[in-house]
């Protein structure tokens, strides 16, 4: 607005000049017009400042590239898949969404480790990604040697002993190179605590035999192990071994599966009860079925949940889910740039434990109740 002077001064003009009152009107509508489209551009940058704020706030990666990230599976078995599944949920959970800010491949290996270091190699050709997941132990083991020659983060998951398949030195210590992850494995020492705290003491003078039937697969390996250096100790259990040459799951499943007749065969007499290995082999849902509809004597302890709701006693391993959520949130840390060599590779914060009620029946077993109350919504009939 103009102040009195400038209204003096324009009816003096206008006495004057006719067109002198015309021009300040003029004049004042064009200041006005001024201050009216300040005040829209005005508006319509801050509108812009707070879409790219919310926009910073909701998606980590905005305004840069798509953060590629390769998930290799070992191969086609519930529980790899279920690792898989989940991490990629509680990933997506997080902020990163397919498109928009990350970039997902997700491949499997078909139990093959030649079949495995060249989907990864391929991968690699195509475009430098900023992680690879490894979904057990097969699958670790091949991306580890093709990104030994990369600076690449790769984060293991489901692997059962990543110190005995040389991926890191210890568990529980940072590991200073390009590897961390989650050990999927529970104490062995636990584990054939709680067996023998359910089938009790069958045979007093002597050792509770268990068959262990397993292929060469480094997990099956690792955990017989680990097993046996504990049943050691005891004195009370003893673990006969049948060894089968690993072949890639599923397209050799069959194969493994007479093998796994022969063993039982050969193991005749020798053993009192079956212990499904960890593995490959052992997870797999064809296996317990074989081992509870053919063997001479009970499956007492299953490799998965799976096999606890076909038949086996019982089951105890690390949760699936909360370590492939602790997965995702470890990659969440690499991709913002927490070196994984920093990151501490760790054991499972929970145990998932299992048990068949029905086959407790049958063998006329009493469940503790400590363990029955372990197990909760995984108790089966």
């Amino acid at each position: 607005m103009f102040d009195s002077s400038s209204i003096e001064t324009a009816i003096e003009l206008s006495e004057n000049d006719p067109f002198a009152e015309q021009g300040v009107i003029q004049q004042t509508g064009e200041r006005m017009d001024s201050r009216i489209i300040w005040s829209v551009f005005m508006k319509i940058v801050k509108f812009f400042i707070l879409l790219v704020v919310v926009n910073v706030a909701v998606f980590p990666c905005f305004g840069n590239e798509l953060k590629r990230v390769v998930v290799l599976e070992t191969m086609t078995l519930p529980i790899v898949q279920q690792f898989t599944d989940v991490f990629l949920s509680k990933f997506q959970e997080m902020g990163y969404t397919e498109g928009k800010n990350s970039e997902l491949i997700r491949m499997n290996a078909q139990g093959d480790p030649k079949r495995a270091e060249k989907l990864l190699s391929d991968a690699l050709d195509e475009k430098k990604p900023d992680l690879v997941v490894a979904v057990a132990t097969l699958a670790s083991k091949a991306a580890q040697t093709v990104l030994k020659v990369h600076n690449i983060p790769l984060l293991f998951m489901s692997v059962t002993d990543p110190v005995g398949a040389g991926l890191i030195d210890s568990v529980g210590e940072p590991t200073g190179t390009n590897i961390t992850g989650k050990a999927h494995y529970v104490s062995a020492d636990i584990k054939i605590e709680l067996t023998l705290r359910i089938i009790g003491k069958i045979a007093p003078h002597r050792p509770i035999r268990f068959g262990y039937i397993y292929s060469t697969y480094p997990s099956a390996i690792s955990d017989l192990r680990r097993l046996e250096a504990s049943a050691k100790k005891r004195k009370d259990i003893e673990f006969v071994p049948y060894e089968i040459p690993y072949h890639p799951i599923p397209q050799y499943t069959d194969l493994l599966l007479e093998k796994v007749l022969t063993g039982m065969q050969a193991l005749e007499g020798k053993m009192d009860f079956l212990w499904a290995p960890r593995g490959a082999l052992g997870v797999s849902p064809e296996y317990s079925q074989i081992l509870i509809e053919k063997a001479s004597v009970p499956l007492i302890v299953g490799a998965t949940e799976e096999s606890v709701k076909q038949g086996a006693l019982f089951h105890v391993t690390g949760d699936p889910v909360s370590q492939a959520e602790d997965a995702a949130i470890m990659a969440k840390s690499i991709l913002e740039g927490t070196p994984p060599g920093a990151i501490v590779p760790s054991l499972p914060n929970r145990i998932q434990v299992a048990v068949n009620l029905s086959t407790a029946l049958k063998m006329k077993l009493a469940v503790p109740s400590d363990i029955l109350e372990l197990a909760k919504d995984r108790i089966y009939h």
